[in-house]
C-alpha cells in the first residue's frame, strides 16, 4: 500500500537443511493446511477493510508539523481511505474541504476555541457512530492529546484497536502523568523521539510491535514506520 523504499524484501527462500539434519520435518503441507484453515475458520475470520479511523485535535486548516506528516503519509496511500474525527476549531474549518482525496473529515464542534473540550465527547459520538458503518482495520490516535480520549471511548465500546503515535512534543510534569494515564490503555504507542521513549519506559510492552493490534497490527506498523519518516522531513 506504500511506495517501494530502501529495505523492502521482494523475494525470500526458506533453507531447512540444518534443521532437517537434526531431525525435524514437515508434517503438513502448506497448501493443505491453507485450504482447512479456509474451510473452517471463514466464518471467524473479520474481513479489514483498508480503512483507517483517525483522530486528531487539530487538522487543517490548523495544520502543525504531525498534521503536514498526516496529509503527506495519506496523499502516499490513495487506496487506503481515512475517516478524521476532530475538532472544529474556527469558523472557517467548518467550511474548509479536507485537502487529500481519500481522506473524509468528521469535524465536531461550533467553530469556537472551546471545541476541543468537547471533542472527547462528541468526538467519541461521531466514532462510535463511524465504527458502526465501517470495518476499520484500527483506530489511530494522531497525537496524546483530547483526540485519544474520544479513541479510547470508541476502543472500548467497539473494541477497535487502539494506535497512539506521539509527535515530537515537548512534556511538562503533569502532560507526561496526563500522558501516561491515557496511552496505557492504548494497544499500541509509538514515540517518534528517543527522549520520548526514555519518559515513557513504562509503556515499553506498548511500544514495542507484538501483535498489539491483531489482524491490523502488519498495516499499523506500516502506517507509523511511514508516518515518522514523513515526520522527520518537515519540508
Amino acid at each position: 500500500m506504500l511506495p517501494e523504499r530502501q529495505g523492502n524484501r521482494m523475494t525470500s527462500e526458506v533453507n531447512t537443511e540444518k534443521s532437517v539434519a537434526i531431525g525435524w520435518s514437515a508434517k503438513r503441507n502448506l497448501a493443505d493446511y491453507i485450504a482447512q484453515i479456509t474451510a473452517t475458520g471463514r466464518e471467524a475470520v473479520v474481513v479489514r477493510a483498508p480503512r483507517v479511523l483517525v483522530f486528531t485535535t487539530t487538522f487543517h486548516p490548523i495544520m502543525g508539523p504531525a498534521e503536514h506528516a498526516l496529509c503527506r503519509l495519506m496523499a502516499s496511500m490513495p487506496d487506503v481511505h481515512f475517516d478524521i474525527v476532530t475538532a472544529a476549531h474556527t469558523k472557517e474549518a467548518l467550511t474548509s474541504d479536507c485537502p487529500v482525496s481519500n481522506a473524509t473529515i468528521h469535524r465536531v464542534g461550533w467553530g469556537t476555541a472551546f471545541d476541543k473540550f468537547v471533542l472527547p465527547f462528541l468526538g467519541g459520538m461521531r466514532g462510535m457512530e463511524l465504527a458502526g458503518k465501517h470495518t476499520y482495520a484500527f483506530s489511530w490516535s494522531v497525537m496524546a492529546s483530547y483526540g485519544t480520549l474520544a479513541a479510547l471511548s470508541v476502543r472500548r465500546k467497539r473494541n477497535l484497536p487502539l494506535l497512539v503515535t506521539l509527535a515530537d512534543q515537548s512534556l511538562s510534569w503533569y502532560e507526561l502523568l496526563f500522558l501516561r494515564l491515557i496511552t496505557g490503555r492504548a494497544d499500541q504507542v509509538y514515540a517518534s523521539s528517543k527522549w520520548q521513549g526514555a519518559k515513557l519506559a513504562s509503556l515499553e510492552e506498548r511500544m514495542r510491535a507484538r501483535k498489539s493490534l491483531g489482524e491490523g497490527d502488519a498495516f499499523a506498523n506500516q502506517i507509523r514506520f511511514a508516518y515518522s519518516g514523513f515526520l522527520a522531513n518537515k519540508k
